[in-house]
């Protein structure tokens, strides 16, 4: 029953990570399109031809994918009315389907077949108009024909959304008339063949919203989704020149937008699939140890039966027979309790394979292990003495799965594009079981140095404890490599993890270096700065001077800034600085010489242009003319950018040099900067602000940041369990393989603290040497493959570097858990063992 248990948690676990990492990937795809405005546009002008365009536009719609919804709208403002203000224009138009989008607030949706023209106007117009439904208007147009139309208010309404595009940026029913333009007042809404045919108004804009149904785009499908969408922008783009002589303007990145987020959606499940690729490792090694702990309990019955005639073919039958229950069991329900736990997602194809594929090797597993074990009764009583080496190791395929470790190990350190993706998701695998495979090996030798140094000390605790380990290498190796595999699982997930946030943190850190960042008009007064110093919690202000430019097709990004204030203003990591920020800054306080620049050059820029520290070069930082830069150090990213390509100078020396330049102000805030935000945006002057925390804020919350996240902890809380189970069951069997032993010391006057303490000296070595062993491979594994697997998968820019971050902390808890764990466990341990009947043990043992 324990095993049938084991085996059905295991395939939970399994069955719950397979399922678990496609559909994080899928979810963050679905909410990166969701959160997005993916709407394709198609505008043009409009004429009697309209209803021909349409059918065309929607025929074109049909053959190209996942678009959710076609809306057709006509504009225009080419209109006015009797007494109305000279400055004063209406808006009219046509939207499909415009009782989904507004709701009426009196009166009735015009009628399509109405002998009058219709019309339902803004119910903001119709106070503006002092209309009522009833009431007559006559409009006149300003062009074309010029003859006027008298149409019947039949209602008012107000939109669900103003600022949604079918309004045309008329949804508040009156925009106010900027500067010396006009006040526009309406929309006046029509039926479509009324607005076709009796308006037909001469100056007009069609246009077609062509929302994406983000919720259809599958990952395996994203791919094809962009090209269809690619192409349908190109046949849309053709229509109008191809059949009525006016250019379609199509509008609305959503085949890059789908593109880009397939792309990160493919990779947050490529960098699971990482750790679904260990968890295999680690679940498949479970299902052997407890398979092998199982037919340690049946050798002596089998052995048995062998010694009294019964034939390998029937053992094989009642083997079989034995285990087909239980694994057609968990085949069943691990999928069923998977789906529960999953709230109702895992029972999918690919679920049902990987039970089935669990409940098979289950079964295999146990009947193996079965024929293996009990050879005879002699050899039951030998294994009892002093197990024999694991039939994999004594045939050397140890020495084959450190081979293929170490052929993963090669793959690994190729460039990320010379190696498939099923070569960086399988290789870590592969590098993890390696390892392990060399603590098998080196077990038995720290375990007889444990016990010469056991043996060596004077308590008969240690004595004991050691010994044990030493004489029975076999039988804890098993539980041992499932505690490395475990561990190491879990340090890899959390570095991981700590990794990843750190990459996203250093990309913030460069996108807003500063606590604030203002984006000025191009026109200020002089006195913005003094004006930014006193914004609620601004402690320092400096003025940036940005600009780039083109040297042998290779783009550069110029960052000038204040070298005396920027140390207190920018965040720059002195890894990325190359040292200490402050002093690297000094290099350029009035190092500039007239006409020229001292600046700090990025390794990629030293790279393609042969470049080191004390170098000078010309580069056209002007336009027309080459600029003497001398470079003052390299350095491996410059704050404000992630181009790979950039420069940091002193922002008055680029600014003396006329180059055409963009500026801006970095703040530095007592606090998150959002107070000094908020008042900044209200300046003359000021166009826009950013924050350093909304950035951090946004970063966290990416769907596929998250997602990375959310699968990379299931990770190390699917190892916990692991390391859980595959203790528990061996301490179980353990005492209960051993409880003659422990009776028969405690019959010859072992004291019942020295049972204990041998008892905590045995799970001392074993978990310790299990728990600091799959640390130190966790971190080499994690050390090796993190920075160049993770990178290549996610397809990570050049800047800011992918660098490991170890989270100590989290490997301190989760090295306490274990040593918990054991405490926990040698108290059971102990108490069992002051609680065993020893007359009791001894006469069934007799």
């Amino acid at each position: 029953m324990t095993a049938s248990l084991t085996a059905l948690v295991t395939a939970v676990l399994l069955v719950s990570a397979t399922v678990l990492a496609p559909e994080v990937a899928q979810n963050a795809l679905n909410r990166t399109l969701a959160d997005t405005d993916a709407t394709m546009t198609a505008s043009t002008g409009f004429d009697e031809r309209w209803p021909e365009l349409d059918q065309s536009v929607r025929t074109a719609v049909s053959d190209a994918g996942p678009i959710e919804s076609i809306t057709a709208t006509i504009s225009t403002t080419a209109f006015t009315m009797p007494d109305a203000e000279e400055n004063t224009r209406l808006a009219l138009g046509y939207v499909e389907d415009a009782e989904s989008r507004a709701h009426l607030t009196t009166g009735r949706w015009p009628d399509d077949d109405a002998q009058h023209v219709e019309t339902a106007v803004h119910a903001a117009a119709l106070d503006a108009l002092g209309l009522q439904p009833g009431d007559v208007m006559t409009l006149h147009p300003l062009t074309g024909s010029r003859t006027p139309v008298e149409v019947t208010v039949v209602g008012g309404y107000e939109p669900q959304d103003a600022v949604d595009p079918v309004w045309h940026g008329h949804g508040t029913g009156i925009r106010p008339a900027p500067g010396d333009g006009f006040t526009v007042i309406g929309p006046l809404l029509f039926q479509r063949d009324d607005m076709v045919n009796r308006i037909a108004p001469a100056t007009a804009t069609t246009q077609w919203l062509l929302p994406l149904a983000a919720g259809e785009v599958t990952l395996d499908d994203a791919d094809a989704v962009t090209a269809a969408l690619r192409a349908l922008a190109g046949d849309l783009s053709d229509l109008r020149a191809g059949d009525f002589g006016q250019q379609m303007a199509v509008d609305g990145e959503v085949a890059a937008l789908v593109e880009r987020a397939g792309a990160a959606a493919s990779s947050t499940r490529a960098i699971l699939l990482v750790v679904v690729a260990m968890l295999t490792v680690l679940g498949i090694w479970a299902l052997a140890f407890t398979a092998r702990l199982v037919a340690a309990g049946r050798a002596a019955g089998t052995a048995l039966l062998r010694a009294r005639g019964v034939r390998e073919g029937r053992l094989l039958r009642w083997s079989f027979l034995g285990a087909a229950l239980p694994a057609v069991g968990v085949a069943a329900v691990a999928p069923l309790v998977a789906d529960v736990l999953l709230d109702g997602s895992a029972l999918t194809a690919p679920a049902w394979l990987a039970s089935i594929a669990v409940g098979v090797l289950w079964l295999l597993l146990m009947v193996s292990a079965d024929l293996r074990a009990g050879r005879s009764v002699a050899s039951v009583a030998t294994a009892a003495a002093r197990p024999r080496r694991a039939a994999a190791q004594r045939a050397g395929l140890d020495l084959v799965l450190l081979g293929l470790g170490i052929l993963g190990l090669q793959q690994l350190r190729r460039p990320p594009e010379e190696s498939p993706e099923v070569v960086l998701v399988v290789a870590p695998a592969l590098v993890v079981l390696a390892g392990s495979v060399v603590l098998a090996r080196a077990l038995p030798w720290i375990a007889r140095a444990a016990a010469a140094l056991g043996s060596a000390g004077a308590g008969i605790a240690a004595m004991l404890g050691t010994q044990e380990t030493a004489r029975r290498t076999a039988r804890h190796l098993a539980a041992g490599v499932l505690v490395v595999l475990a561990i190491t699982v879990s340090v890899f997930s959390a570095t991981t993890q700590a990794t990843w946030d750190a990459f996203r943190a250093d990309t913030v850190a460069l996108t807003e270096p500063a606590d604030v960042r203002l984006t000025p008009a191009a026109t200020t007064d002089d006195d913005l700065g003094t004006r930014l110093q006193d914004l609620p919690g601004v402690e320092a202000a400096m003025a940036v001077v940005r600009t780039s430019f083109r040297d042998d097709g290779t783009p550069v990004d110029v960052v000038g800034v204040d070298p005396a204030t920027a140390a207190t203003v920018m965040r720059w990591d002195a890894d990325l600085a190359g040292g200490d920020p402050a002093q690297r800054l000094d290099l350029l306080s009035g190092a500039s010489s007239p006409g020229s620049l001292t600046a700090m050059v990025t390794d990629d820029l030293a790279d393609r242009f042969g470049l080191a520290e004390g170098d000078d070069i010309d580069l056209p930082l002007s336009a027309g003319t080459r600029v003497g830069v001398h470079v003052a150090a390299v350095v491996t990213a410059v704050p404000g950018t992630t181009h790979p390509a950039a420069i940091l100078t002193d922002a008055e020396s680029l600014s003396a040099l006329g180059a055409a330049a963009s500026s801006e102000w970095w703040l530095a805030t007592s606090d998150d900067g959002q107070d000094a935000a908020a008042a900044a945006i209200d300046l003359p002057g000021v166009n826009a602000a950013a924050t350093h925390a909304d950035a951090l804020d946004q970063a966290r919350q990416d769907p596929s940041s998250a997602g990375i996240g959310t699968g990379l902890t299931a990770g190390l809380a699917f190892a916990a369990v692991f390391v859980l189970i595959g203790v528990v069951v061996h301490t179980v069997t353990s005492f209960q393989s051993r409880s003659t032993e422990y009776a028969l010391l405690r019959a010859i006057g072992l004291g019942r603290r020295s049972a204990t303490g041998s008892v905590t000296v045995e799970h001392a070595v074993l978990l310790g040497f299990a728990t600091l062993t799959g640390l130190g491979l966790g971190l080499v594994v994690a050390w090796l493959v993190v920075p160049h697997a993770v990178g290549g998968l996610a397809g990570l820019p050049e800047v800011p570097p992918l660098r490991l971050s170890v989270p100590w902390g989290t490997i301190a808890v989760l090295t306490g858990a274990v040593v918990a764990l054991a405490a926990i466990l040698i108290a059971v341990q102990a108490i069992l063992t002051r609680r065993l009947d020893v007359a009791a043990v001894l006469r069934e043992g007799g």
